[in-house]
């Protein structure tokens, strides 16, 4: 058995911390989809056609960019889901090749 560790407890964590601003972005982005600037009737009879159309191009802009960011924080967590899973890989084969040099290096009879 090897005295070598790795630890992903940091990248984790940061992964953690990302997957949470994903969930929060996520949530506002499914509350945006749901929400307009409000009926036409709203704004009035003599400004509600221009202000209505403003805002809502204002609002789908925004709506968007929320939209582009959450799919951004989606896939960063994917990513940091696979750099630990392949940093466990290669850091525990490292191990494993080492303990293997090792054991070689201390079976050879010197004498």
């Amino acid at each position: 058995m090897s005295d070598h560790t790795f630890d992903t407890g940091e990248i984790k964590t940061h992964r953690g911390h990302v997957n949470t601003q994903a969930e929060a972005i996520g949530t506002i982005s499914d509350a945006l989809g749901h929400d307009g600037v409000g009926p036409l009737e709203m704004y009035g009879i003599f400004v509600g056609q221009i202000v209505q159309r403003v805002l809502e191009s204002a609002a789908n802009s925004k709506a968007e960019s929320i939209n582009q960011l959450s799919s951004v924080l989606d896939s960063t967590v994917g990513g940091l889901d696979n750099a630990i899973t392949q940093y466990e890989l290669t850091e525990q084969d490292n191990i494993d090749r080492g303990d293997e040099v090792t054991s070689a290096v201390k079976s050879i009879d010197l004498n």
